[in-house]
């Protein structure tokens, strides 16, 4: 989706917030902020927060991501990640990129 949009507006459209959130949600539940960047949940969290990265930047996906509860929590959880450098920068990227959205920046606030 990075290099297309209109592969990410597909993605977004089958669905694929659902399913990247849902698959985040259980990543974030074994995490912790000192889970090494090698443990291969802490690898799937950081590529699921790039995808997320990239889908951020279309309003269908901002509106899907508000929507789906807990998700902004993960989001926001994903930047304690002290040792997975790419899953926080991912998520300060998705941070930023929600937040052209009052709602989202609403939620962001609230999930800390």
């Amino acid at each position: 989706c990075a290099s297309s949009s209109l592969n990410g507006e597909e993605l977004v459209r089958d669905g694929g917030i659902p399913l990247l959130a849902t698959l985040l949600s259980r990543c974030m539940c074994v995490v912790q902020p000192t889970t090494s960047a090698s443990e291969p949940s802490a690898v799937i969290v950081a590529n699921v927060m790039r995808t997320f990265s990239v889908l951020s930047q279309f309003e269908s996906a901002r509106s899907e991501i508000l929507n789906f509860g807990g998700l902004v929590e993960d989001i926001v959880h994903c930047t304690e990640l002290e040792l997975v450098p790419a899953a926080v920068d991912a998520a300060l990227q998705t941070a930023a990129h929600v937040s052209v959205s009052s709602e989202l920046q609403e939620a962001l606030l609230k999930a800390g």
